[in-house]
């Protein structure tokens, strides 16, 4: 899964950019259309730059992700398909407490 770091900016609204070398980012996420990505550093002044010049496309890119967080990633979601990987547990019983006479 992708760092906790990605979801809290793509969250809090914000265009995300990251390295194609973090896993699990682009199973969350659709790169191009949500979050943007780059093989090498060198790649990085030709992704930014136009983002820089372009505050509608940067805030198309922050709101898509920021939409696929609160549809799919919030904590709510994440402990939901976590309780679903667990399954069925055994009931704990609640303690029995007797009075103290």
């Amino acid at each position: 899964t992708p760092d906790r770091e990605l979801y809290e900016a793509a969250g809090l609204g914000c265009c995300v950019v990251t390295d194609r070398s973090r896993g699990g980012a682009f199973e969350a996420y659709a790169d191009g259309k949500e979050i943007l990505s780059y093989e090498s550093i060198r790649a990085l002044p030709g992704l930014i730059a136009p983002l820089l010049e372009d505050p509608d496309r940067r805030r198309g890119f922050a709101e898509a992700a920021r939409a696929r967080t609160l549809k799919e990633h919030t904590l709510r979601h994440r402990l939901a398909r976590l309780l679903e990987r667990c399954g069925p547990g055994p009931i704990i019983p609640a303690p029995s407490i007797s009075p103290v006479i």
